[in-house]
């Protein structure tokens, strides 16, 4: 019994003294266990979040609001006190604009050269939704169909529009035709309309008013006319290009549009962020799936809002 107890005792102090080492060594693995867990939380949190994508409907609710929205963003450019008298008047006209009558009565319409020795205004079929026909109800249809009653039914192969200079005659006659102001890359001035065709294509139809113009050397780029007298300030803005291209979507595109190639070319005169744009090729426009003239508007978050906007659908999009 004596020679055991020596034993015991040693047996005793040395598990005494190897337990706090156990633990300590335990608590420094849980201090780097919980220092590695905090700095990942960390890195996780540090970096900013990748904005998510807008789903389309928000997309386009956005980018192309309802005309009760538009006219919104109209009252606020209407408020700016240094806007000219011309472009006031424009601008109430355009935040009325009903879409009906002739196309060059519009407040603005788009001018297009599909062809070397054809350019002119361009209107589209306009279709009553409610009957489930789909009839044009436009007054081009009815103008050309009440004198070529088999005009709907034929496809046209050709290339380029029809021209019916009896009904132009028959309307204004040979001298007093409607005059509108034109707009090109660098100035404005008045063109005539001279004869109404229409292109009834497959997958493409569209109305057009060709124009006698002495201000138009046939050099420059012609965007859009307009009955009204508008102010503009001719420059590229490299900034609103830039917004206009990276809000593009791809992904909310059912059809092909031109989007992507748009770029500005004027400023409406007293504003610093409504500007009209185009997306197309010259000198025949005709490269291009959707070539477009529009006028946006750049809001305080950046966001650019199309107010107007036309193009045509070359690509066929209607035979999809």
């Amino acid at each position: 019994m004596k020679s055991t107890l020596p034993f015991l005792l040693c047996l005793l102090l040395f598990t005494a003294c190897q337990v706090p080492a156990q633990k300590n060594n335990e608590t420094q693995r849980d201090t780097i266990s919980a220092a590695s867990t905090s700095s990942v939380e960390v890195n996780k949190t540090n970096p900013p979040e990748e904005p998510k994508p807008l789903d389309c409907e928000t997309f386009w609710a956005n980018r192309m609001p309802k005309d009760s929205i538009k006219s919104k963003y109209i009252d606020r450019a209407l408020a700016d006190k240094a806007l000219p008298e011309n472009n006031r008047l424009f601008l109430e006209a355009l935040k009325q604009d009903q879409k009906e009558g002739f196309a060059f009565e519009h407040t603005l319409a788009p001018i297009f050269r599909l062809s070397t020795d054809q350019t002119g205004i361009l209107s589209f079929p306009r279709f009553n939704k409610a009957d489930e026909t789909f009839k044009d109800i436009s007054i081009e249809y009815s103008l050309i169909n009440g004198k070529h009653p088999d005009f709907g039914a034929n496809v046209e192969t050709a290339k380029q529009a029809t021209l019916y200079p009896e009904l132009s005659d028959s309307l204004w006659g040979r001298t007093a035709k409607p005059e509108v102001y034109i707009y090109t890359t660098t100035a404005s001035g008045t063109a005539s309309i001279d004869k109404l065709g229409a292109y009834n294509g497959a997958c493409l139809q569209y109305y057009t008013y060709s124009l006698n113009s002495s201000s138009n050397t046939g050099t420059e780029k012609t965007f859009f006319c307009s009955p009204y007298s508008i102010d503009l300030v001719y420059e590229n803005s490299p900034e609103v290009d830039s917004l206009i291209h990276s809000a593009y979507n791809q992904n909310c595109l059912d059809c092909p549009m031109s989007m992507e190639h748009e770029q500005t070319f004027a400023r409406l005169k007293g504003t610093n962020n409504l500007y009209f744009v185009y997306a197309d090729t010259f000198p025949v426009n005709n490269q291009l799936d959707a070539p477009s003239r529009a006028l946006v508007f750049v809001n305080e978050d950046q966001q650019v809002i199309y107010l107007w906007h036309e193009e045509i659908d070359l690509f066929g999009c209607q035979c999809l």
